[in-house]
């Protein structure tokens, strides 16, 4: 008796079936969504809520939202509240939608409380992101119990899962990092290998983690084809589908636990090493940022390969968590400083024309008037925690500046000015390789709202990722007992 044929007391399994259906294009929308959203924020940066990365996102939400509660309606009138307690997979899919929408508003009182934080391992993010996840896995569970071209859904919902979970490096693969390189690998090789172990662990079959990179490896594709088309720039294409295969040749030689993390994380890591310096728009790694990165890597993929095994504790081998604790205190990243898709109260628009031959660079702010409103304070150029600084001078409405860029990767050049005595910038992405320029007669500009992080601010993010860490468990627990009840 399958998962779902066993948690489901109504009779039309297949309107249910049809249901979780819609609920999985909603979420593969809204993850289309995320993936559009970072390209016109790291290129458009402000613009109106209504664009369309935020249509298709709420959309693909919203048909998932309307999904669900026809589901949970129906299964309440014919069980009343018996049938939630009856029904895990539904219950997990209604936590992880109020988690993916609360993730708004609580991004929202995050920023008004704490400043701008436009990173997207900030907690309100996670938090997001993480609920987009177990709403994928929750209509895998679901799927998985079907028949015919159903069931096969549960292979694209594991895909989904795959593509919520590596979102987390979304910024690395889009050349718009937030922090250290050395942080790019591990966490994708730990975020991939819990996505496909919950496929193997629900869905199952062979060659189950290659054929979810599969379809993972084809909706980014066809994500980034609609990017191109809009003309924006590309994410870099993922090679999970390489590790994947290494894991299930592994798995077939019914190889140890250690040894499917190391081969899973060594293959995953030559894959990337090879050909992140062919890619263009996506960021280096060196051979220290390797070497460092390699043990985080292999503790967190043992971590979660141990907690989606079939069989065995809950719990990872001994020594593996303290492990993880150790290396991230002492590879915690420093403070995000790159991006900023302009937060802050608005300041109006300036003109912005940044230009130059190769990385040097020419900045051109023309201010409206009154002209005696504004003064001029400077540029900076911010790429990862790297600063690079140059002086704005000018009079009247115009102000003119030079600085040098350390290399040919993306930047964002900001124009820093005082209105009325009160910080504002405006900025532009600069890619200083050969002759360039870029104009913008109405850029828009916003007050710099910049506050110190305070206890407060960390109790507060401490506690939004112990919730996602916990939902992230009742995710695991619930493929345990699917994969549990399918055995019997």
């Amino acid at each position: 008796m399958s998962y779902q044929r066993r948690f489901v007391p109504i009779a039309a399994i297949a309107a249910i079936a049809a249901i979780a259906a819609i609920a999985l294009v909603g979420s593969l929308f809204a993850l289309g969504g995320g993936y559009f959203d970072d390209a016109w924020h790291t290129e458009r940066g402000r613009d109106s809520f209504f664009i369309a990365p935020h249509i298709a996102i709420y959309g693909g939400i919203s048909l998932v939202g309307a999904a669900l509660s026809l589901w949970a309606l129906s299964a309440l009138r014919a069980r009343g509240l018996a049938a939630l307690r009856e029904q895990p997979a539904l219950c997990l899919a209604l936590a992880a939608l109020v988690l993916t929408l609360a993730s708004a508003p609580v991004d929202n009182a995050w920023h008004a409380a704490f400043g701008r934080d436009a990173v997207i391992w900030s907690p309100p993010h996670v938090l997001g992101i993480v609920g987009t996840g177990g709403l994928a896995a929750a209509v895998m569970v679901i799927l998985v119990g079907q028949t015919g071209l159903l069931r096969h859904g549960a292979v694209v919902a594991a895909a989904g899962v795959l593509a919520a979970f590596a979102f987390l490096v979304v910024e690395y693969e889009t050349d718009v990092p937030q922090f250290e390189p050395v942080w790019y690998l591990p966490v994708l090789a730990a975020a991939s290998a819990l996505a496909l172990g919950l496929a193997r662990l629900v869905v199952g079959g062979a060659w189950i983690a290659t054929r979810v990179a599969a379809v993972h490896l084809a909706f980014v594709a066809l994500i980034s084809a609609g990017l191109a088309a809009a003309g924006f720039d590309l994410p870099k294409l993922p090679l999970l589908i390489l590790p994947a295969a290494a894991w299930d040749l592994l798995t077939a030689r019914r190889a140890a636990l250690l040894t499917q993390a190391m081969g899973y994380v060594l293959v995953l890591f030559a894959a990337y090493a090879l050909t992140l310096d062919l890619t263009e728009d996506t960021v280096r790694v060196d051979a220290a940022d390797l070497l460092i990165g390699l043990p985080p890597a292999i503790a967190g993929t043992i971590g979660v390969m141990a907690a989606t095994a079939r069989s065995g504790r809950l719990r990872p081998p001994r020594g593996t968590v303290p492990a993880v604790a150790v290396l991230s205190v002492l590879l915690l990243p420093s403070g995000a400083l790159a991006h900023d898709p302009g937060q802050g109260p608005s300041a109006g628009s300036v003109g912005l024309k940044v230009s130059g031959v190769q990385r040097q660079v020419d900045v051109v702010v023309r201010v409206p008037p009154p002209c005696s409103r504004w003064d001029p304070v400077g540029l900076v150029a911010r790429r990862g925690g790297r600063v690079e600084a140059g002086s704005l001078r000018g009079d009247s409405c115009r102000f003119a500046g030079r600085l040098s860029l350390p290399s040919h990767e993306r930047w964002f050049v900001y124009a820093q000015l005082r209105r009325n005595q009160r910080a504002v910038e405006s900025w532009l992405p600069v890619k200083p390789d050969g002759r360039f320029a870029l104009t913008d007669p109405h850029r828009f500009a916003y007050y710099s709202d910049r506050k110190p992080a305070t206890t407060v601010k960390w109790i507060v993010g401490a506690l939004i990722y112990a919730l996602a860490l916990a939902f992230l468990v009742a995710v695991v627990m619930l493929g345990r007992g699917a994969a549990r009840a399918r055995a019997a």
